[in-house]
């Protein structure tokens, strides 16, 4: 049986990738920090309001020290 998640329109294996324009620091830094923590912040989130990935709870637990 096919399920939605087979049905969904993608472009790799797992999921459907989008173009997007990081620095190359930032991006390190980022792929770094979910590595070592869990959690990253959005590079597609707007410069207004940071959206974690990962584990949220780990990222506003380090944000109040």
């Amino acid at each position: 049986m096919i399920s939605d998640h087979h049905k969904a329109i993608k472009n790799t294996l797992t999921g459907f990738v989008e173009k997007a324009s990081i620095n190359d620091f930032q991006f390190d830094a980022q792929r770094k920090t979910f590595n070592s923590y869990g959690y990253a912040i959005d590079p597609s989130a707007q410069s207004t309001g940071e959206k974690v990935i990962g584990n949220a709870v780990e990222a506003s637990e380090k944000n109040r020290k």
